[in-house]
């Protein structure tokens, strides 16, 4: 497999609930090296939500997700500087 085949963000079935209401419901894609991806979408869809979940800032309620060879929501220090996170405000 060469470098550009490598599938380095994978998600499957992703689900985020809050209490009764689904923000998320089986969301599902892939993003190969080398590639842009965007979310795109009004305000209130769960965008924001969907990238704290890839960077192992918030669990998820179901599905799979694979960034970096690595469950986010186990993600140890290491994996974090892979990632190379800038968050949108501090505290």
């Amino acid at each position: 497999m060469t470098k550009s085949e490598q599938v380095v963000l994978d998600v499957d079935g992703l689900r985020m609930r809050y209490g009764s209401a689904d923000v998320l419901h089986d969301v599902t894609f892939q993003a190969r090296h080398g590639e842009v991806l965007a979310l795109l979408g009004p305000n209130g869809v769960g965008k924001t939500t969907t990238i704290e979940i890839l960077e192992g800032f918030r669990a998820r309620s179901a599905g799979r997700v694979e960034v970096l060879g690595a469950d986010p929501a186990h993600g140890d220090e290491r994996w974090r500087a892979r990632l190379g996170v800038v968050l949108q405000r501090i505290g």
